[in-house]
């Protein structure tokens, strides 16, 4: 049994058809359950957890050989590190004979973003429980632009990222990974880190996702403040908006997710895809109705 938490995010729900497709029971461990099956369907067994709620997790794990966790979303808490040790312990008490985190691109305890340093004390957790554990560093995932279509749309891509290049990760290659990390041996205490296969500027996401509407878009490299106030606008919570602000300023506009790796294409046998393939699967979510 693979127990899936962030089941409904941009990696759990093509992890979860992937571990399907695998022939893998998979539960998915979802604040609410009734969400989550209309928007994954049959398959699946689902059951109630929330992180924020520690009596609900024994339930959740119960029976559970690898474990899934990527919660560090906007629904998720500012409060991340004490929720996931939480979890940790649970599955440490559980038997979890595998815990998959999904971390960020270099984190580290005295990195400069603060999502990085979160992530970092996670992986410590982890580490001094003695759970058996894969960490999966990704960079920027493609699919934060399917949240900014309404903009694009308009012909604008508005975010503070500098003029500097980030190789940016497909969540769907982020998902093949980690069904192969928790579907096959020789992946305990190892860590990869998960990109795409090209460093390219937002200038050229754009001028890409300007082909596949049709017309022009124009990247606009707002003021930090400015973005995060948009973010807060637009329903964000105010710690994930100057959240998501820090580590666009501090990684991306700062040039420190330029690297590539060939991790997704050593785990999954072919190569990471490119933003360009990203955009055209999703034309029509970027071209709207």
């Amino acid at each position: 049994m693979i127990v899936v938490f962030g089941a409904t995010g941009n990696t759990g729900l093509h992890l979860v058809r992937d571990l399907l497709a695998r022939g893998l029971r998979t539960r998915v461990a979802a604040r609410d359950p009734e969400k989550a099956r209309r928007l994954i369907g049959q398959g699946p067994e689902y059951v109630r957890a929330d992180l924020l709620q520690p009596e609900s997790l024994n339930a959740a794990l119960a029976g559970a050989q690898g474990l899934y966790v990527a919660v560090g979303g906007m629904s998720g808490t500012p409060d991340l590190v004490a929720a996931e040790s939480r979890l940790i312990n649970v599955a440490k008490a559980s038997g979890v004979a595998q815990y998959v985190h999904v971390s960020g691109i270099d984190a580290a305890v005295e990195g400069p973003a603060r999502v990085q340093r979160w992530h970092a004390e996670i992986e410590v957790a982890i580490e001094k429980s003695g759970v058996p554990f894969t960490i999966l560093r990704p960079n920027f995932f493609m699919q934060n632009f399917l949240g900014m279509a309404g903009a694009i749309r308009t012909g604008v891509l508005p975010l503070p990222a500098g003029e500097a290049r980030a190789s940016l990760i497909d969540a769907r290659d982020i998902a093949h990974a980690a069904a192969v990390v928790l579907s096959e041996p020789g992946h305990l205490g190892r860590r990869y880190t998960l990109t795409g296969p090209d460093p390219i500027s937002h200038r050229d996401v754009a001028a890409m996702l300007g082909e596949v509407m049709g017309h022009r878009v124009e990247y606009l490299n707002v003021p930090p403040p400015a973005f995060a106030q948009a973010g807060r606008d637009a329903g964000m919570p105010g710690w994930f908006a100057e959240l998501l602000t820090d580590v666009y300023v501090q990684v991306l506009a700062a040039g420190r997710a330029e690297r590539v790796t060939d991790d997704v294409r050593r785990l999954t046998g072919r190569p990471a895809r490119s933003f360009a393939t990203f955009a055209q699967d999703h034309r029509a979510a970027f071209r709207g109705p």
